[in-house]
């Protein structure tokens, strides 16, 4: 710890000590000389107010996406999401240190507990992500969109009315890439819920386009977009591969093409798999949470790189 805040045991709540305080938080927050890294403020907090370690909010959630968001390199590339993981990371401090100070001029921060920090927290996270433009990360970065999910507060919510606006906008985009064949495809990806639509879509290219054109339209379409990253989502991809298996090709050539294709889709969803278990090895809380919405899939994975379905 490289503050020097008073113990809470010991703590004076005279305004002077709260202005301390502020100050000494102020110090490692994000864009601040003391936050040597984008996390410092977290790992200050535990510290102080723990420490919790690992499954606690500071460690587990806020140091967490604090080095997921900042550590993804299409963000980065990119000077919107690059300004919008700074901002929102600095804001999302900025609202835990006055919440901190709060409790300091009610005379009850020597009894905060990690829930209630922790709700806090969570309170604040749906407006900075959604106010600071998350639908432009989604889009950006597909392989931010299960940390997004992972993200607590109503405004991420799958059953939530806010939750379409934001991430289906990736989905909308694969479809628009090659609706020929992912119509039918992302009907499995994306649930119950959008696959009369994606069928009726589906259906319709049938009647209007032939078999071995609509492939071979769409084969090197799909391939590309696998490439470039932009279907990075692990169960896109499984709902993917499962059809391009499923499909019954008009010749061999169409067949090869298609085989490669699926091996590219292979290729990426172990890629994707390894990206994030390299990234949640270090929060056991977050891959707990990780795995229960998205399945033990980053555990189940071959040597050979074919994943197993478990939970997808």
């Amino acid at each position: 710890m490289a503050l020097t805040l008073p113990p809470l045991k010991e703590i004076n709540y005279d305004e002077r000590t709260i202005q301390y305080v502020h100050d000494q938080l102020t110090s490692v927050i994000i864009g601040h000389p003391m936050a040597v890294k984008p996390h410092t403020f977290y790992e200050e907090i535990d510290a102080w107010l723990g420490p919790w370690g690992q499954n606690g909010y500071p460690l587990a959630y806020g140091k967490f996406y604090a080095v997921a968001f900042k550590s993804d390199q299409s963000l980065s590339a990119d000077p919107e999401t690059k300004q919008w993981v700074w901002d929102t990371t600095r804001t999302l401090q900025e609202a835990l240190r006055d919440y901190i100070v709060e409790r300091m001029r009610s005379k009850t921060l020597g009894a905060i507990t990690e829930p209630e920090l922790r709700s806090a927290a969570f309170a604040s996270h749906a407006k900075a992500y959604s106010d600071g433009g998350l639908a432009k990360v989604a889009l950006t970065s597909p392989l931010m969109v299960p940390f997004i999910l992972s993200i607590p507060g109503k405004e991420f919510n799958p059953a939530g009315p806010t939750f379409a606006p934001t991430i289906l906008q990736v989905l909308k985009t694969a479809v628009s890439l090659s609706p020929q064949i992912l119509g039918s495809v992302l009907a499995a990806a994306a649930g119950p819920a959008h696959s009369g639509l994606f069928a009726i879509a589906s259906r319709r290219d049938e009647l209007e386009h032939r078999k071995d054109e609509k492939y071979r339209r769409a084969l090197p379409e799909i391939k590309y977009a696998i490439d470039s990253g932009d279907l990075d989502d692990i169960r896109l991809l499984n709902g993917l591969i499962e059809g391009l298996n499923r499909t019954e090709y008009p010749n061999q050539q169409l067949a090869n093409q298609a085989r490669t294709t699926l091996l590219s889709a292979t290729a990426r969803l172990k890629f994707l798999m390894t990206h994030y278990s390299n990234i949640l090895k270090d929060f056991p809380a977050m891959q707990k949470q990780f795995e229960s919405r998205f399945g033990t899939l980053l555990r189940d994975t071959t040597d050979s790189g074919s994943p197993t379905r478990q939970g997808q």
